[in-house]
């Protein structure tokens, strides 16, 4: 049926192409670890993107602590989630090009107390990034832990 082709078609021509929102820190979208401020081989900071539900980053100390999570390419930001334990007050800033400099902060969170259970944050902020640094500049406790982060958005 020649026609029918034809009309499926110019209908596919008229509609827009969507791309959709992606999951940027994931690694399958080139989502990465660059740095953290503390190290624990049982809670490293690549927990934080692994997709393992029970994994985590630990903090060993101290604030401010602070990670910077490299994406695949620069890309359009959507909104930004963590889901944190005994975070009480965390900044969020972006910077774009080849290396991380020049960071502008995106946003600052105070997280309420759920006394060691998990903590999520979502923030729809659009921003242009390459890199996302997290800085938790206190806690509700001693150590304080992220289980995941999510960066919503589109790579350019």
């Amino acid at each position: 049926r020649p026609g029918r082709t034809r009309t499926a078609a110019r209908a596919c021509r008229q509609r827009p192409l969507r791309l959709m929102s992606a999951d940027l820190a994931n690694p399958a979208a080139g989502g990465s670890i660059l740095s953290a401020t503390s190290f624990d081989m049982m809670h490293a900071p690549d927990s934080i993107i692994d997709g393992d539900p029970s994994s985590f980053w630990s903090t060993t100390g101290s604030y401010p602590q602070e990670f910077v999570l490299k994406l695949g390419t620069e890309s359009d930001v959507e909104s930004i989630s963590t889901y944190t334990a005994n975070v009480r007050k965390m900044t969020v800033e972006t910077c774009t090009g080849v290396s991380p400099q020049g960071w502008e902060q995106l946003y600052e969170v105070d997280v309420e107390d759920e006394h060691g259970s998990l903590q999520v944050s979502t923030q729809n902020i659009p921003s242009a990034a390459t890199f996302v640094k997290f800085k938790i500049k206190s806690g509700w406790a001693d150590y304080a832990t992220v289980h995941k982060v999510s960066v919503q958005g589109k790579s350019r």
